[in-house]
């Protein structure tokens, strides 16, 4: 029971790790489109 709750605590915290990665990965994109296209 005790490892199980370490487990999902460290699966949650690999999400936020993996959404935070992709926020940076999505906002680096927007940029790289707003050179690309100018709005």
């Amino acid at each position: 029971m005790f490892l199980n709750y370490i487990n999902f605590k460290n699966r949650r915290i690999n999400c936020r790790i993996f959404f935070s990665i992709n926020n940076i990965i999505f906002q680096y994109f927007f940029e790289w489109l707003r050179m690309k296209i100018p709005l």
